[in-house]
């Protein structure tokens, strides 16, 4: 929205940290890829541009169980999630942990002291983390996680909601943890797998055993820290036979949902854009579902096994993965190169990794995510005077309110997609001296 502000109502403009899931024009073409058969997190770089990172120095480990601190287990990594500043959260089956971890010697990998954090674990809190499935971002740097539960121990469904109030790198603290979404009570026969984040909406896939398989939105409406029964809704679900078979994956570009079919019955894998066009908030239209890609177009050679993840990547680019016999352990790059809205087209299907046998990867290619290039720190200084102060929170009221802006900023400073009273809220905070949108 545009219209008037004053500085009297700035006045009244809450101030807090504005960290939002990631954008898509984040993300880069760097592509984390989980082994489970070889304990392995994987970076994938196609370095000489000929689609593929098969070639010498293009696939290297990123995180295994020889890192310097941490990372003991068999390293069964379900879960993969970039977060907005670059860090990449690896949800592990055997430890019960998930992990944060930073290259910060720039050596292309996590294994060296100080790169891996534990940031949330059963061991450290407590809580019933067990079989990781899905990780997601939301607002003011809140990181969703989900657990299946399965095991003769621990048999909860949670999605929890973890924060790092005191900034020491986990969310293991008092207060920095909760129950986000008890799936075991508002969910009958509950398997939760994979989240993905749109604003203030979580969606999460949720296999639900032997019944028909759903993809929920959750939504807390009224600012409780946790999800009711009245804010979990069904947004689609296999019964209505429109044409998906919902996997493990699920990937999220604004409002549009996309899916891979992931299961022996179909004998052609399907990706599948949700969106929902009349706003009612489910998919039950035919309209609303649209084939975008199909595993007939595979390059020759390549077969898939059973495509457990989905990541949705920079824009008109997906990525997905499979696993089966040794041949049929991929990882496949989707790439929608004359932007109409699919990658049913020659050329558009690119086969990063392919499977080379047992004991090379990929030999159980798990969980995919696309690494993310931290946006630039922004520049209070929108008056540009050489100082940081109320006249810069001025101006941008004046811009914001349709004024004059001679010194050409972008007056969407939080960078969400809209100029509005938002941005002078989050400027009002960088100026206090908080993080940058």
């Amino acid at each position: 929205m545009r219209g008037t502000l004053t500085m009297a109502a700035v006045a009244g403009l809450s101030v807090s940290a504005w960290a939002q899931p990631v954008p898509r024009s984040s993300f880069n073409n760097d592509v984390y890829v989980s082994d489970t058969g070889l304990d392995t997190v994987y970076l994938c770089r196609d370095l000489n541009g000929d689609g593929d990172a098969g070639d010498t120095g293009e696939t290297k480990v990123f995180f295994d169980n020889s890192n310097a601190v941490f990372f003991s287990g068999a390293g069964a990594v379900f879960t993969i999630g970039v977060a907005a500043d670059g860090r990449v959260f690896v949800g592990d089956g055997d430890t019960d942990s998930l992990y944060a971890l930073r290259d910060v010697n720039g050596d292309g990998d996590a294994n060296d002291e100080g790169e891996a954090v534990l940031y949330f674990a059963t061991v450290s809190t407590l809580q019933l983390f067990q079989t990781p499935g899905g990780v997601a971002f939301g607002p003011e740097g809140v990181v969703y996680a989900s657990t299946a539960g399965a095991g003769a121990t621990l048999t909860a469904d949670y999605v929890y909601r973890l924060q790092d109030l005191n900034a020491d790198g986990d969310a293991d603290d008092n207060f920095e943890y909760s129950v986000y979404i008890d799936l075991s009570t508002l969910v009958v026969g509950s398997s939760c797998f994979d989240l993905a984040a749109s604003g203030s909406t979580l969606y999460l896939v949720d296999t639900r055993g032997g019944a028909e398989d759903v993809i929920f939105a959750a939504r807390d409406a009224d600012a409780s820290g946790t999800i009711d029964a009245g804010e979990l809704r069904e947004f689609y679900s296999t019964a209505r036979v429109l044409g998906p078979g919902i996997g493990t994956g699920i990937g999220v570009d604004g409002e549009d949902v996309y899916v891979v079919d992931s299961t022996s019955s179909i004998p052609v894998q399907k990706v599948w854009r949700l969106r929902d066009l009349d706003g009612s908030g489910l998919i039950d239209l035919p309209s609303e579902v649209t084939e975008v890609w199909s595993e007939a177009l595979v390059p020759a050679g390549v077969t898939l096994g059973s495509a457990f993840d989905l990541a949705v990547g920079p824009p008109g680019v997906i990525g997905l993965v499979s696993s089966g016999s040794d041949l049929q352990d991929n990882v496949l790059v989707l790439t929608d190169r004359n932007a109409d809205g699919d990658f049913m087209d020659a050329g558009e299907t690119a086969a990063m990794v392919v499977g080379n046998g047992a004991g090379v990867f990929a030999d159980n290619a798990r969980a995919i995510y696309f690494g993310v290039t931290p946006a630039a720190p922004c520049d209070p200084d929108l008056n540009q005077d050489g100082n940081v102060d109320q006249d810069d929170v001025a101006y941008l009221i004046n811009v914001v309110g349709g004024g004059e802006n001679p010194t050409g900023i972008d007056p969407d400073f939080n960078g969400d997609g809209n100029v509005d009273q938002d941005d002078v809220s989050a400027h009002i905070d960088v100026v206090a001296g908080g993080g940058c949108p």
